[in-house]
């Protein structure tokens, strides 16, 4: 985040999440439920600069997925923000969760 302030955290689950923010539990919501944007929505604060959001699936049954992004309180695009130039690391981690007995 290029400044500090108040935003929303807006996670979609299928099953249940958990999220942390900056080392903060913000949301634990124990559900079934297939997988949509924006089902839960959390205030947080941002910090200048990086921010760590951490996010647990609860799964129950079938297929897994999760969804999450930062916007501005009332919903608006929140300007200011970026993520990491390079995903491999986010893919390699799938692809290790896929291969996983």
């Amino acid at each position: 985040a290029d400044r500090a302030g108040p935003a929303r955290l807006e996670v979609g689950s299928d099953d249940g999440v958990a999220a942390w923010f900056n080392g903060t539990k913000v949301l634990a919501h124990d559900t079934g439920r297939p997988c949509l944007p924006a089902q839960e929505r959390v205030p947080i604060d941002l910090r200048a600069g990086w921010n760590r959001l951490l996010i647990k699936v609860v799964q129950g049954q079938g297929e897994w997925g999760a969804c999450a992004r930062i916007r501005a309180p009332d919903g608006a695009v929140l300007p200011g923000l970026a993520g990491p130039a390079d995903l491999d690391g986010i893919q390699a981690v799938e692809a290790d969760l896929r291969a996983a007995p």
